[in-house]
């Protein structure tokens, strides 16, 4: 948003800036925010990234599309469209009357409406069963001003838990908190619905209950500002999946409206990036009458393997999120892959999406999906073995060296050669946490046992 599509004056003045994600694991009955473990930062991050308040953030698109004279239809229903060979063809109902347009180009990016992939059969199911429900305050919900602890608020300084995307998490379900600019709240539920069935959730008072029962301060905090409800919203079943996305044809479906994991680690804006920029490519090669039938089923193939990876994140991993002593490894691990490989990658040109650069590294990718999904299976069954509760620990992500490399690493600039290399050192670094995950060992080794605890194996 800020470097390609140049937001940077919008972003810095509209909305605020994110101060990471921070992690609350369980306690006793989650009464007492202090004896949590929390895991999160002491600063807000350099490489700079914002809550976004998606209606600001829409009606500035609008405004902006209209300044650069591009004209723009709201109050519409798309009611066909005819793919074919040379052009294609849509009918749009504005009002009372019936328009036609004609395209050589369609991208949908309708989110969930999903016109073109209802219309083609795409829908794909998913086996992560998960469903959401959400709402917005108008009020300013501070989750660092929860205790009057003057350790536990001194472990941080005085703002940085406010701007964090927050995690309140157990068994079965976490639930957000993120500040939005003008002092509004966003407040989510996200629950496997085999473990928190969605009927005890879908309405607000019903979600307050919940709230009440498995996260009482965040429920005391909404329960005071419940005549400042904004708005509340529904999703039973939010993961889905699309067989393309892409298509030679001259059609491709992009956010939302194709595929969509899950919230946890806010992965959607990565993949509407990632998924915008190959639209992009497409049309502008296409349009400078380039071949793009080759190109057009590498960046589907590839898409959708990379979204078929991020599911493997959460698929039956829910069930984790209340064991403090795995989830803390976990979200170190799937960060660490995160910062190594996938936003690595995707600051430096997209180079997961080059088709020469990505075949030239076909085996190092392979190596690194397998990797990535057996430790998914492998945080399962150690969660299943090791049940131990921990409470009061502060452990802040970027104290790991390996951590803090991957991360500043990621505005590294490198060119093609040396991204290869860092890649493959990347590589072999996560094949080393991995195997220290798997033999339980400490981190005192090589990272000093203060920051995880004797319990939680080395991770480097």
């Amino acid at each position: 948003l800020r470097d390609v599509l140049g937001l940077t004056e919008h972003l810095e003045s509209c909305q605020l800036f994110k101060a990471g994600l921070r992690y609350y694991f369980p306690a006793g009955d989650n009464s007492d925010i202090t004896r949590r473990v929390e895991l999160g930062g002491t600063i807000v991050p350099p490489i700079r990234s914002h809550q976004i308040d998606r209606g600001r953030f829409e009606n500035m698109l609008w405004a902006q599309n209209q300044q650069d004279q591009i004209e723009c239809w709201d109050n519409c229903s798309v009611r066909t469209i005819d793919l074919q060979e040379s052009r294609h063809t849509i009918t749009v109902e504005r009002g009372d009357t019936l328009e036609t347009i004609g395209a050589r180009w369609v991208v949908d990016a309708a989110g969930r409406a999903g016109v073109l992939k209802r219309q083609l059969g795409l829908a794909e199911a998913v086996d992560h069963q998960a469903g959401a429900v959400w709402f917005r305050i108008n009020d300013k919900i501070d989750i660092g001003q929860w205790s009057t602890d003057s350790d536990w608020r001194g472990r941080v300084p005085e703002g940085i838990r406010w701007l964090g995307t927050n995690h309140l998490m157990d068994r079965g379900y976490w639930v957000w908190l993120i500040p939005l600019a003008g002092d509004v709240t966003s407040v989510g539920i996200v629950a496997d619905s085999k473990i928190h069935p969605h009927s005890g959730m879908n309405r607000f008072d019903r979600a307050l209950n919940w709230l009440q029962q498995h996260e009482p301060q965040c429920a005391a905090a909404v329960a005071e500002r419940q005549h400042l409800l904004q708005d509340f919203r529904v999703l039973k079943q939010y993961p889905h999946g699309c067989r393309r996305v892409f298509s030679s044809q001259r059609w491709c479906i992009t956010g939302e409206a194709g595929v969509f994991s899950d919230p946890f680690y806010s992965p959607g804006t990565d993949f509407i990036g990632m998924s915008n920029s190959l639209v992009t490519d497409l049309i502008v090669r296409d349009v400078r009458g380039e071949p793009i039938e080759m190109r057009a089923e590498f960046y589907n193939q590839s898409y959708l393997s990379t979204f078929k990876s991020f599911l493997a994140t959460y698929t039956n991993q829910y069930a984790l999120m209340g064991n403090a002593d795995v989830m803390v490894a976990k979200v170190v691990w799937d960060w660490a892959c995160y910062w190594g490989v996938t936003a690595l990658l995707f600051f430096h040109d997209n180079k997961l999406f080059d088709m020469e650069w990505a075949t030239s590294m076909r085996e190092e990718l392979k190596r690194f999906n397998l990797l990535y999904t057996d430790m998914q299976g492998f945080f399962q069954q150690w969660a299943n073995a090791t049940p131990q509760p921990r409470m009061d620990e502060f452990i802040n992500i970027l104290n790991f060296p390996f951590m803090e490399d991957l991360y500043y690493g990621l505005n590294a600039g490198l060119d093609d050669q040396a991204l290869k290399r860092q890649l493959t050192d990347n590589l072999a670094l996560l094949e080393s946490i991995a195997d220290e995950c798997k033999r339980h060992q400490s981190i005192r080794n090589k990272y000093g046992a203060h920051h995880f605890g004797a319990r939680t194996p080395i991770l480097a």
